[in-house]
């Protein structure tokens, strides 16, 4: 359960330190010598997680761009306001 425990900390993204702190390990390095691996796909998954974001946004500031090189050949009078 204790192994389980940090695990599933770690795979949250707790940092090593506050698991160390839960675990009662004297020192981090301990820590992370132990569930080194589940910090490292933590990592792992962070940097998927935030390059998809990076894709997706993008995509969204290429629509931007689109809608406002659309805008750009309104003329100002056939503005509705």
């Amino acid at each position: 359960m204790r192994h389980g425990a940090a695990s599933a900390l770690l795979a949250d993204g707790a940092t090593p330190a506050v698991v160390q702190k839960q675990l009662r390990h004297s020192d981090p390095r301990i820590t992370v010598g132990i569930y080194g691996h589940v910090v490292g796909d933590a990592q792992r998954n962070a940097v998927q997680n935030r390059s998809t974001k990076l894709v997706n946004w993008g995509s969204i500031v290429r629509k931007l761009s689109f809608v406002r090189k659309q805008a750009s050949k309104v003329q100002w009078n056939q503005l509705v306001w």
